[in-house]
């Protein structure tokens, strides 16, 4: 099971470009400069140095079978997470890219944790909450450090695997 993050979606743009797009830097660092300098340029002078036949083989066996997500029984692992206005289904119809990308599902899960703690510290019974049908939704692409978690914290059904090792070193 491979699901897409943004990084490896720019880089699998690059990529199906062939070859000998991929093999002209300038092209490359210009016409995709978002990713080339998000630390694109580190992956793409890492399969720089192999061969057409290597980096085609990758590619087929990585890149090209990455995923928007993947569901095992009642677990949803997704990269970004989806609106939670609109819910995975619809999103699933609409537009799947809009998983890379999506951080409502994980600021609403925060806001969440963040009422039911201050309810705790006052006393008071928290409230329970379920953000799709999925028991539990396995998400990334915003680091949890920004709002103070140092490691992945289950909230609501949702635990975020990003610890923001591009933000701080530990």
């Amino acid at each position: 099971m491979f699901t897409s993050w943004n990084h490896d979606k720019w880089f699998a743009y690059v990529l199906h470009k062939g070859l000998t797009y991929f093999r002209e830097e300038y092209l490359v660092s210009t016409e995709h400069a978002n990713w080339y300098h998000q630390d694109g340029r580190s992956t793409y002078d890492s399969y720089r140095s192999q061969s057409d036949e290597a980096i085609y083989q990758h590619k087929t066996a990585f890149y090209d079978r990455l995923r928007y997500y993947h569901v095992e029984g009642n677990t949803l692992f997704v990269h970004g997470g989806f609106h939670v206005d609109q819910g995975f289904e619809e999103i699933i119809r609409t537009n799947q890219e809009q998983m890379l990308w999506d951080r409502s599902l994980y600021r609403a899960d925060v806001e969440h944790w963040q009422i039911n703690n201050n309810l705790r510290l006052i006393g008071k019974s928290t409230k329970d909450r379920r953000f799709g049908r999925f028991e539990t939704i396995y998400i990334g692409h915003t680091p949890t450090v920004l709002d103070g978690f140092t490691q992945p914290t289950k909230m609501a059904n949702v635990i975020n695997v990003d610890q923001g090792c591009k933000c701080w070193a530990y």
